[in-house]
């Protein structure tokens, strides 16, 4: 079956979502999946986003930095590789930052 969210009595396929929606839903699901792995990984499994929130409206970035912060929480090494540091880099336990070529 096809991936849905719900809102109250709503429900809203995946291939319907915008693009920043569908962004966040992936991201959601790939932290759960980790989360219920990781004490198969002593404790800490780590997860990798390259660029995963392009299409996020900035309002709603907050909401991505809370749900990343909660995984971090929870055990999760969380490495975010993005073209917009300044729009994580306040909630960031360390920034890297790499030189042009």
């Amino acid at each position: 079956q096809s991936l849905q969210l719900r809102r109250g009595q709503e429900f809203y396929d995946f291939e319907a979502l915008s693009g920043g929606m569908r962004e966040q839903l992936a991201a959601a699901l790939r932290l759960s999946m980790a989360d219920v792995l990781k004490e198969a990984h002593n404790g800490c499994l780590p997860l990798v986003f390259d660029d995963a929130f392009t299409n996020s409206d900035p309002e709603r970035i907050d909401l991505v930095k809370r749900m990343l912060s909660t995984a971090v929480d929870r055990g999760l090494q969380v490495i975010l590789l993005t073209c917009d540091p300044a729009a994580y880099g306040s909630f960031a336990e360390q920034v890297v930052e790499l030189g042009r070529a």
